[in-house]
């Protein structure tokens, strides 16, 4: 009996640890290996996403899959662990996934992970990783396991505890991991030396994302004896023998696992050397794929090759990184003009800025009369006349048109340029030009034409990648320039396409922001408090993305609850009113929390919406040197059914009688001008949708909303 006490005890303990461990690290920055990110971003940067490519580099990296899952947790109205990829993809926005692309790219660009000892770590737990998962799908589909998709996942994130350990304790976890090939004795220096092992981190960190207990159980489960799985989950089972099959140990004599096999499954030897032979097959593909070199002698000379591939790859996220500010800069720059002569001028300036060029010029193509004809041109306005027929072998500009790609006029086809192409060298006084279609999701918009020495045209060449993202982006303006201005507004129907579009266009300098708040806290030190804010400023971006997407549908409904501490949340946004909107007068703001208060079924976005509203309206009112007071209370029992209790006060002036009888009806305020009194009917409107209930008391000595939400 004192046996098991002491088990339950050090698995409590462990659990715990495993907890502090998780809110002390962001684990949305765990590493992945640069290759694969550096793939990840060329894809998202095409004109127009693939959800399959881009479902092949995540389904490929242990953090990009998780990643995914907290923006599954966030954005998705139902995701399911036995989802592909591709599926779970086609319910996400494309800012969502660039946004991935994005963060994930500079959370590398600033790590720290560049020593040879922690790429040959990535690398080892990429190759188990990826390894486990595809020999635990092909047992799941061998035994039948109605969700092998699933059974990958487990099988990628199933040490993914390792890589939270490798981020808290980077130096000790490293030299730790890379010197000890035994499991078991693994688990024990890592319980031994951090109180917890990489088993309970990673089935906690999995239950942090809504994960069913089944999948967290084949994480938690999967280093223990034979004899005492051997009767649970199938899962746990697959998981169980794929790592097996994983280790760096095993070889085809390893009569044990072989004798695993049969007694979980009754595979025969044969089965599993099968499986093995595809596995490896697999894994070779992929580091083919990703120019990835899973060389990992530590002899002095192979160490120095490991840096030099690492600083080559770092290089290139340099360059990632300066081309994904140049374009947040152009597109910033965009977004802010006002007609189509002062868009044709940012983008000539913009042109000389980035690429030095003087000399340029803009047609656009019209569908219609199948010409192109030259626009914007403020170097001289007579080639604003010219047109050209979308006709072969008419000009350079037309077969960049027609051709869909990138020309330029020293290549040996344009050794005699028509008419029309030399009146516009001429007109340039350079040697020749290059063409660039402007393409948005395959449809040309047009072709933007620099006039350049043969010097610039070899310069401009090896960056054409920054040119074709450059040229994307103009594309997509002039798409949308053009498109608004054919826009009516007699009903639902007709302002569809434009909100659409709305939105979009809110969405990109929200993804900016994003963006530049994960470098900035990249930049800070992991223990500095600006961190927390920041997280919950992306957070609210998150919400205020979540609520423009409401506005596609004329009913727009919650999505899905999820697990959430009401503590949590009214600190952390409790944290940003104080340093924000009360800060200016002064306000205090006092918190008495129910700490025995246990998790509830709720949607986060709408009691944040909420509590925002409340602590804005209680702001509003109160002069300087008010208060406001929030408690919660758990466990209130109205009618025999139990609820949890906020209630947010202040000592204001109180609201009029007359007033508090309309209170919660859209057109009652007494914030005076410029206040429509809309909050708090959308606030009684969330609640009743969370299934609860919102009641206010008001005297001279101030108001209390009280707001009671359902335990089950």
């Amino acid at each position: 009996m004192d046996q098991i006490v002491k088990q339950d005890s050090t698995r409590t303990q462990m659990r715990d640890k495993a907890k502090q461990l998780l809110q002390e690290i962001e684990v949305e920055r765990l590493p992945s290996l640069p290759n694969i990110l550096l793939s990840l971003l060329k894809t998202v940067n095409e004109s127009k996403i693939s959800r399959k490519s881009l479902s092949n580099h995540i389904d490929k990296d242990p953090a990009l899959r998780l990643r995914l899952l907290s923006i599954c947790q966030h954005r998705t109205n139902s995701t399911d662990s036995g989802d592909t990829t591709t599926h779970i993809l086609q319910q996400i926005d494309e800012h969502a996934l660039k946004n991935l692309a994005i963060t994930s790219t500079a959370q590398q660009y600033f790590s720290d992970d560049n020593t040879p000892e922690q790429i040959i770590f990535l690398k080892q737990h990429w190759r188990h990783a990826l390894l486990c998962a595809y020999i635990a799908k092909a047992i799941a589909k061998k035994c039948h396991y109605q969700y092998p998709e699933e059974a990958y996942t487990a099988g990628l994130l199933h040490d993914i505890g390792q890589l939270v350990l490798h981020c808290a304790y980077p130096d000790i976890y490293t030299t730790l991991n890379t010197h000890n090939d035994d499991e078991s004795a693994l688990d024990e220096l890592e319980k031994n030396e951090f109180s917890c092992n990489h088993l309970y981190l990673g089935a906690e960190l999995l239950n942090l994302y809504n994960a069913n207990s089944f999948l967290c159980d084949s994480i938690l489960y999967h280093h223990e004896p034979i004899d005492r799985i051997i009767d649970a989950h199938p899962l746990v089972k697959i998981i169980h023998l794929a790592n097996q099959l994983t280790s760096t140990d095993f070889n085809h004599s390893d009569n044990d696992i072989f004798d695993h096999a049969d007694q979980l499954f009754g595979f025969g030897r044969s089965t599993i050397i099968e499986i093995l032979s595809n596995a490896n097959d697999y894994l070779n593909s992929c580091t083919v794929e990703f120019e990835i070199d899973l060389d990992e002698d530590n002899d002095e000379n192979n160490l120095r090759q490991i840096q030099s591939r690492a600083e080559y790859v770092q290089a290139q996220l340099d360059e990632q990184i300066k081309t994904i500010s140049l374009l947040d800069g152009l597109h910033q720059q965009l977004s802010r003009v006002n007609d189509d002569n002062e868009m044709f001028t940012s983008i000539e300036r913009y042109v000389e800025l980035l690429f030095g060029i003087d000399k340029k010029m803009i047609f656009l193509y019209d569908a219609d009369n199948k010409y192109i004809h030259a626009t914007g041109s403020n170097d001289d306005q007579h080639l604003n006349d010219l047109t050209i027929p979308l006709k072969e072998n008419r000009s350079i500009i037309t077969d960049c048109v027609l051709e869909k790609k990138a020309l330029h006029s020293f290549s040996h086809q344009y050794n005699k340029p028509s008419i029309i192409d030399q009146q516009i060298l001429s007109s340039t006084s350079k040697q020749g030009m290059i063409c660039l279609p402007l393409i948005r999701h395959q449809e040309i918009i047009g072709v933007l034409t620099l006039g350049v020495n043969r010097q610039q045209q070899t310069t401009l060449w090896t960056q054409l990648s920054l040119l074709n993202h450059f040229t994307h982006e103009i594309a997509q303006t002039i798409y949308y320039r053009r498109s608004n201005k054919n826009k009516t507004s007699s009903d639902w129907g007709k302002y569809e396409s434009h909100i659409r579009e709305v939105i979009h266009e809110i969405n990109n300098p929200l993804s900016i922001i994003n963006n530049y708040l994960e470098i900035l806290s990249l930049k800070l030190d992991a223990e500095n408090q600006a961190n927390t804010d920041i997280k919950t400023i992306k957070n609210e971006i998150l919400r205020v993305s979540d609520i423009l997407l409401r506005l596609k549908t004329p009913k727009p409904s919650l999505v899905a609850t999820a697990k959430i501490d009401i503590n949590v949340l009214i600190t952390e946004l409790s944290h940003v009113f104080e340093t924000s909107i009360l800060a200016a007068n002064n306000i205090q703001l006092k918190t008495e929390l129910d700490l025995h208060i246990s998790p509830i079924d709720c949607n986060a976005n709408a009691l944040k919406q909420i509590y925002t509203n409340l602590i804005k309206n209680a702001a509003e009112a109160l002069p300087v040197n008010g208060q406001i007071m929030v408690y919660t209370q758990g466990q209130v029992n109205v009618d025999g059914k139990t609820y949890i209790e906020i209630s947010v006060a202040d000592n204001g002036p109180g609201i009029r009688p007359e007033v508090l009888s309309q209170l919660f009806k859209p057109v009652q305020t007494e914030k005076g001008n410029g206040h429509s009194g809309i909050g708090l009917s959308i606030v009684k409107k969330l609640v009743a949708e969370l299934n609860g209930s919102i009641s206010c008391r008001s005297s001279k000595k101030g108001t209390t909303f009280q707001i009671l939400l359902p335990t089950k």
